[in-house]
């Protein structure tokens, strides 16, 4: 069996294109640890990748840890590879216990002058080269952001707790010794201002005031969510298992030889390390949480583009991971129904053309909407009762493997709760005629609900100022939907150039996602600044409004 799970994994990898990558070069062990590696099993490598203005966090890493280390070094387009591999090597546990690997950008990449690094870092390929070059059976697959808790916790004290826990499943027949991922759970400070808990007591009593959330809490439901934090900051002193759901990605030890590579495609933010679980998951890989009192910490909240980050670069590489994710998913199905999948050698399509917002459509508001535009009883979550993240996302999976339009959810907000409303809406205005009101309850988590279907624009009020507008923009962007490429420049929805326009469409898109399930004008609100308007069909609700316009910008 152990032998067949890891010849699956190999094929798995060579179908999605293995570790070629057109726009890269990986050079494994530029550098080797001056301390020699132990042959015990119990050695862990800490798997790791980043670029040289992180390696003071690799110096932190290295200060604790103990152990060996597998570290790829990205060389940007503005580096000088022999500046960034002195200064690396010039902290001194760095060059004693780690095998340093580099990876270089091509002629594309340096001939675009791709650095920024959310959207041009190739993620993928550096994390295959860490775990390509490591030398221990054993990895801890990491990003150098984190650090390691209580402090200090060492590789040795690790290994102890992963012993110790591949005992107690092994004597409960749980799971397989070569394809269980053991997870370390990983929280946040919710802001740089709260200190970083160092000890198992500081997190909890954080956790308990909502000082400290988990990783990336505060905007992917579902990346870390399984760990189920309620449940290891009450104190557990045994390993638990959990299930997978969509979107997790925990940071785990792992058996290196019976994992799949990392796919090369996705470049810069967005599915990179889900597209890498997913693929675990459907290889029949087991999640198992550690017990007590070893975590990852981040202080501060986990990185997401700040205000002015949102460029048409950026919402071009979202656009194209997400094609890629959709595309990676879609494979694995084909290959499990034993089906012969052709991908490309991983090159960044990025570079292929110049791009613009152009490449977007206009917004369709009937497939934008999180409900229906024509009934006026719709189908959404019920915000009434508690329901977990767990069994939203279990009843939006379900949905999902029925329908394929699900798919359809592409440029919508990655908010959990919306994507529920707009899947369950859906299945429910489809069945209603066969199943009736049953047609909306997916285990209980979702209700009937009256929704005004008038036509309705979302508009700046008379007056109000420029400068109050665009906050009200840059917070709908930034927060409530997630991305703006409609209204950028080359955009279906660019034209006119007015901040008017601009915030018409943007405030619109907004209310469209949210108005099923607060009051309409509270919706419509944005700190007074805004107001509905009625329309005369939905098919204009982007429209350009000549009363609304002013000198283009």
């Amino acid at each position: 069996m152990i032998k067949v799970l890891a010849a699956v994994a190999t094929l798995l990898t060579l179908a999605i294109g293995g570790q070629a990558s057109g726009d890269y070069d990986t050079r494994l062990w530029v550098h080797k640890a001056e301390i020699a590696l132990s042959e015990k099993e119990s050695q862990i490598s800490l798997v790791v990748h980043l670029t040289v203005d992180r390696r003071e966090k690799l110096r932190l890493w290295c200060k604790d840890w103990k152990g060996p280390m597998s570290v790829s070094l990205y060389i940007r387009p503005q580096d000088s590879e022999s500046e960034v591999v002195s200064k690396v090597l010039g902290i001194g546990c760095v060059r004693k216990n780690s095998d340093i690997h580099i990876v270089t950008p091509g002629e594309r990449i340096l001939a675009a002058a791709a650095t920024d690094m959310l959207t041009h870092y190739p993620f993928n390929v550096m994390r295959n080269a860490a775990l390509d070059g490591s030398r221990t059976e054993l990895v801890f697959l990491m990003d150098v952001d984190l650090q390691l808790r209580p402090k200090p916790t060492s590789m040795a004290e690790l290994s102890a707790s992963v012993r110790a826990a591949e005992m107690e499943l092994d004597s409960q027949q749980i799971g397989n010794t070569t394809t269980r991922l053991y997870v370390v759970p990983a929280f946040e400070t919710v802001s740089e201002k709260v200190p970083v808990p160092n000890t198992f007591e500081e997190l909890v009593s954080q956790f308990s005031v909502q000082k400290s959330t988990l990783f990336y809490g505060h905007y992917c439901v579902a990346c870390h969510h399984p760990t189920d934090a309620l449940r290891w900051t009450s104190g557990t002193d045994t390993v638990y298992t959990i299930k997978y759901i969509e979107d997790f990605e925990p940071y785990v030890i792992a058996h290196k030889s019976y994992l799949p590579k990392y796919d090369n495609r996705f470049i810069g933010r967005g599915w990179d390390k889900m597209s890498f679980f997913y693929e675990l998951h459907q290889l029949q890989f087991s999640f198992h949480v550690l017990p007590t009192p070893i975590y990852l910490i981040h202080k501060g909240r986990g990185d997401l583009p700040k205000k002015g980050q949102y460029t048409a670069a950026y919402m071009k590489r979202q656009e194209l991971n997400k094609e890629h994710w959709l595309a990676f998913k879609e494979e694995i199905e084909l290959r499990k129904e034993g089906k012969e999948v052709v991908v490309g050698n991983g090159s960044d399509t990025f570079h292929d053309s110049v791009w613009s917002a152009a490449s977007l459509s206009e917004i369709d508001p009937s497939e934008y909407s999180s409900s229906s535009l024509t009934k006026s009883i719709v189908c959404i979550v019920n915000r009434e009762i508690e329901v977990s993240d767990e069994r939203l996302q279990e009843a939006l999976n379900w949905v999902c493997g029925q329908e394929e339009h699900c798919k359809l959810i592409r440029h919508f907000p990655e908010l959990l709760l919306s994507r529920a409303d707009w899947a369950f809406d859906r299945w429910y205005q489809k069945m209603v005629d066969v199943e009736g009101d049953a047609a909306c309850d997916f285990g209980g988590t979702a209700k009937l609900t009256e929704c005004d279907p008038t036509p309705m624009q979302c508009v700046p009020k008379a007056g109000a100022s420029e400068s109050d507008i665009q906050e009200a923009i840059d917070w709908v962007c930034h927060t409530g939907i997630g991305s703006c490429g409609w209204t950028m420049e080359g955009g279906p929805h660019f034209i006119p150039n007015t901040i008017y326009h601009h915030a018409q469409v943007i405030f619109t898109q907004y209310y469209l996602v949210h108005r099923c399930y607060q009051l309409p004008e509270e919706v419509c609100d944005f700190n007074g600044i805004a107001m509905l308007k009625p329309i005369e069909s939905w098919d204009v609700a982007f429209a350009p409004q000549d009363d609304l316009s002013s000198d283009e910008l």
